[in-house]
């Protein structure tokens, strides 16, 4: 599902504090910690939705130049956290097959 666009759910509220983010979901009464790159790659989905593509594009951005060669395997494994929290959900982009 990583060639998915992602979007966050409606039900959680975001709080910024410096480098950290506590995100709450109102569905499971849940809180979350974020680092400042998993918070910069919810926003992306809360803003407009984002594919792997973009957010291995923005993690670039954010890791140290020894690092942002391994942004992909980063934005994967961030992808994934999130939607195991519960945050985030893959939209099915694609347009169902013919006669289905």
């Amino acid at each position: 599902m990583h060639s998915a666009l992602y979007r966050a759910l409606p039900n959680i509220a975001v709080i910024d504090y410096d480098e950290e983010s506590v995100v709450f979901n109102a569905l499971t009464w849940d809180t979350h910690v974020l680092n400042a790159a998993a918070a910069q790659v919810l926003a992306m989905c809360r803003d407009h939705g984002c594919t792997l593509a973009e957010v291995t594009e923005a993690l670039q951005h954010c890791l140290h130049a020894q690092e942002a060669r391994f942004a992909s395997a980063h934005a994967m494994e961030t992808l994934d956290a999130l939607q195991s929290l519960g945050l985030i959900n893959p939209v099915n982009t694609q347009p169902p097959p013919a006669g289905v």
